[in-house]
């Protein structure tokens, strides 16, 4: 009995790398050997993305922002559920390689952010925000440092009853 097998090719989109942009690193300090710095990652990059040297090429385009080797990271993901220690192992005009120390979760097991099931805060990637729970639309334009200032103001956004 012969088998007929149809064999398909399949054509594979080629994934797209996330950049972390130069905005997201802040040095925090710079002594004589290295410098300690803060990276905040874009929505949707994952700690194992740090594994590709590419990652850095916005980056090490940048002037201002551009890692050396040495430098010791404090990488965090976009909503702060992860985060990585890593020194900077080689740098170049186009990619950076660490060697990642640790990744941890940052936030513990099943702690979320506050909510009184009308209101929520969230974090946006720079500030803490206020938004309904129904339908993820943001009530308060402005963004807050903590999330304690933000859980106030949403309490606060409340209307008063006046007796």
């Amino acid at each position: 009995m012969a088998t007929n097998v149809i064999e398909k090719e399949i054509a594979l989109e080629p994934t797209r790398v996330l950049e972390i942009e130069p905005s997201g690193v802040q040095i925090d300090s710079a002594g004589q050997c290295w410098r300690n710095i803060l990276v905040r990652c874009p929505k949707g990059m994952i700690a194992d993305d740090l594994r590709s040297a590419k990652v850095w090429k916005r980056v090490q385009a940048s002037r201002m922002a551009a890692l050396i080797k040495l430098d010791h990271l404090f990488v965090l993901g976009f909503d702060e559920s992860w985060s990585v220690r890593a020194t900077v192992t080689h740098a170049s005009s186009t990619e950076a390689h660490l060697a990642i120390e640790r990744v941890g979760s940052f936030r513990e097991q099943g702690q979320t952010f506050w909510s009184d099931g009308t209101l929520e805060v969230y974090w946006d990637g720079v500030a803490y925000g206020v938004r309904r729970v129904s339908d993820k639309v943001r009530i308060i334009n402005e963004g807050h440092t903590t999330e304690a200032l933000a859980a106030d103001a949403a309490r606060r956004s409340y209307p008063k009853v006046v007796g």
